[in-house]
């Protein structure tokens, strides 16, 4: 079996896995602890004439070992003008380490890569998701 089809295979049991655990009225359940209907979206018309952007990420721990872990994490965006997407981009998969203690030397070099001057305050979480998540955000 190819590469390729054990990925769609291990997508598609875990997919299953989940929906087995979600209650079929999920949506329902949402709605009724939210307040958030279908109605409580508005879609924007034909004639506004600005641009509409989503910016969306992704991150995951790799490797957990107590005192260090690594992580990926990536981000995409899109944008779309007269109901066509106008640009679409995603990162390259970033991996860092998201390590407890003062400070994260992945963080402080993906923070000056992006935005040309480092960070006034650095990453000091003793939590890898967290810092993972921040990652995430940065990129």
């Amino acid at each position: 079996m190819d590469q390729k089809t054990l990925y769609q295979d291990a997508i598609q049991r875990i997919a299953g896995r989940i929906r087995e655990c979600a209650p079929e009225d999920i949506v329902e359940r949402f709605s009724a602890c939210s307040g958030f209907d279908a109605g409580s979206y508005r879609p924007c018309s034909s004639s506004f004439d600005g641009a509409v952007c989503a910016v969306d990420g992704s991150n995951a721990i790799i490797l957990d070992a107590g005192s260090f872990a690594v992580a990926a994490a990536r981000a995409s965006v899109s944008a779309y003008a007269g109901g066509v997407r106008t640009c679409h981009r995603t990162t390259p998969l970033e991996i860092v380490t998201v390590n407890p203690g003062t400070g994260n030397e992945d963080f402080d070099t993906l923070f000056r890569d992006c935005f040309r001057y480092p960070p006034k305050v650095h990453l000091d979480h003793d939590d890898p998701i967290r810092n993972s998540a921040v990652v995430r955000d940065t990129l």
